[in-house]
């Protein structure tokens, strides 16, 4: 994954969060700590320590602009949901980098099913929608005897497209 040369921010890694399937959000550290990337294309940064501290975020700064304007975020959603699917979890984090100029240039960089990353306001929501879908049973259990790291899309019962 090589990073552009250029002024700002050239490229981030999104910190996807999936349940049952379906992307909720991710998180950067770039431009700042704790950014929020949204569904509905929104980009919430918190650039200073008392931003952070009382959730004030700063909407669709200039800095971000590029991966909404690039087309980044359909992307980045597909392949997590693509990845959670093939495993056949209920919940993980899919941390896949993204640089500016390539959106077709993403790469997955890790997973994780205990994930320690902050959402702010969005941690009940998280919460509230896992929960939810074990009371109500949104999934189904099986057994391929494949370990999941080694499972490809044929492997799993999801419709992975």
């Amino acid at each position: 994954f090589d990073i552009p040369d250029g002024p700002g921010t050239q490229f981030m890694e999104l910190k996807v969060e999936v349940l049952y399937g379906r992307a909720y959000l991710a998180v950067a550290n770039e431009p700042y700590k704790g950014t929020i990337l949204t569904r509905d294309g929104n980009i919430e940064v918190y650039p200073s320590l008392r931003r952070q501290i009382t959730n004030a975020a700063v909407l669709n700064p200039e800095e971000t602009k590029w991966v909404q304007e690039e087309g980044h975020l359909p992307k980045v959603w597909s392949l997590a949901e693509r990845a959670a699917k093939i495993m056949g979890v209920d919940e993980v984090r899919i941390d896949i980098f993204i640089r500016r100029g390539d959106p077709s240039g993403l790469a997955i960089n890790e997973n994780s099913l205990s994930s320690g990353m902050g959402y702010r306001m969005h941690f009940s929501f998280l919460a509230q929608i896992w929960a939810e879908g074990h009371l109500k049973q949104w999934y189904s259990v099986y057994d391929n005897n494949i370990p999941v790291y080694a499972q490809t899309k044929d492997d799993s019962p999801n419709r992975i497209d």
